[in-house]
């Protein structure tokens, strides 16, 4: 699980005791002195193209080298995308393969950094921890309680939030069940809404009902705060039910059965995938946490696992002009020793950001630019499979 290996690798580090702590905060206050002294001047780009510019930011002392790509809000043919690690499907995969899983038609990707944690447990090796949904609203994996996520609302404005999920079938008698989606089952009996996004089959045995549209009414791609109303066309009493992208299935564990109405062909369920607070309308999304900067002013990250410690960290905030993607390099003592969250916090103060959000960290940092990876990652400089990428991408003219 992604998580625990990147912000909990604490095994190499000495948290017993206060002195080394201490040491540590002092660094990050000086750290933050010295950031918002060095955005009095203008950075330099590395690279330029239209609304969008690269630069570096390095800190010889600490050390530590950070990328920051600056996005123009007022540029309207820019836009963000969300990607998924097996192209159209669940999976990891390096950031470099992923943007190529843009299709031209949509545009040319101009910049992308790594997005958010993800379970590496098989048969869904990639599945996102928190919410993901693709640009144009269809949505592909749940919020997770204790996490925020960054998402654009029909308006297209950006927020940063939690949500708690309460995705339920409702049975032709108002029987209602709630679900997991795209995800091996969370406890034993849940039931699981699969689309086509999960792979090509359920990869998991199961009672299976295979639902498609109801005459007219509105069906697939599945979105977050809808509801929507399937028909039965099969059971399947084995598994590992076919996907397809007119079809979803809702998988049950054969132990319980006997608990659900009885089940036919023909049958109406209704498939709900409300959430509080309400996402209806949301047309990107993807997850991270914690939360760095809120309303301009940190965060409180001191209960995060790992705050303390300086890792390669990836995040992305915004204010009312741009929007920031900001990369640190890290484990890599003679060039950059990467940030703690703090540090991180007070980085996005100091490009005057609005709010900002931490995304996954460690092994998984990395920034890609116009072609190129542009960071060292800290695995060798080698990149690192991960399940999703938030990416800025030019729209055809």
């Amino acid at each position: 699980m992604s998580s625990m290996c990147d912000h909990g690798i604490m095994r190499n580090f000495d948290h017993g005791r206060r002195s080394r702590w201490f040491r540590g905060l002092a660094v990050a206050l000086g750290f933050s002195l010295l950031t918002q002294t060095a955005r009095s001047a203008e950075p330099t780009p590395i690279w330029h193209e239209p609304g969008v510019d690269y630069y570096q930011d390095v800190n010889p002392r600490q050390p530590l080298v950070v990328h920051v790509v600056r996005i123009d809000r007022s540029q309207k043919d820019l836009e963000f995308h969300t990607t998924l690690g097996g192209g159209n499907q669940i999976g990891t995969s390096v950031l470099s393969e992923q943007v190529k899983f843009i299709r031209p038609e949509l545009g040319k990707p101009v910049a992308a950094i790594n997005g958010d944690y993800f379970y590496m447990a098989r048969p869904f090796a990639g599945d996102p921890m928190n919410l993901q949904v693709l640009r144009g609203g269809e949505l592909v994996s749940a919020p997770g309680e204790d996490r925020a996520f960054f998402y654009l609302d029909a308006q297209g404005l950006p927020h940063i939030t939690n949500a708690v999920d309460n995705f339920h079938v409702t049975w032709p008698n108002g029987k209602t069940v709630t679900f997991g989606l795209n995800e091996t089952p969370a406890t034993v009996g849940q039931a699981v809404l699969y689309t086509a996004a999960a792979g090509p089959n359920t990869r998991l045995e199961g009672v299976e009902l295979v639902l498609g549209r109801n005459n007219e009414e509105p069906w697939l791609p599945l979105r977050v705060g809808h509801s929507l109303t399937g028909k039965v066309l099969r059971i399947n009493q084995k598994g590992f039910s076919p996907l397809t992208a007119d079809t979803m299935v809702l998988s049950l564990d054969p132990k319980t059965v006997s608990r659900f109405p009885p089940l036919t062909v023909g049958m109406l369920l209704k498939v709900a995938t409300t959430t509080v607070p309400d996402l209806s309308g949301a047309s990107l999304a993807i997850g991270g946490g914690p939360t760095l900067v809120r309303d301009g002013k940190r965060h409180e990250v001191h209960s995060f696992t790992g705050f303390q410690f300086r890792h390669p960290r990836s995040a992305m905030g915004w204010n009312d002009k741009y929007f920031y993607f900001v990369q640190a390099d890290g484990r890599q003592p003679r060039y950059s020793m990467g940030m703690s969250l703090i540090e991180l916090s007070d980085y996005f103060l100091s490009l005057k950001c609005d709010q900002a959000i931490n995304l996954d960290g460690g092994g998984s940092c990395t920034t890609w630019i116009s072609g190129k990876i542009v960071n060292s990652p800290s695995q060798r400089g080698m990149e690192r499979p991960s399940a999703n990428a938030l990416v800025l991408v030019r729209k055809p003219k």
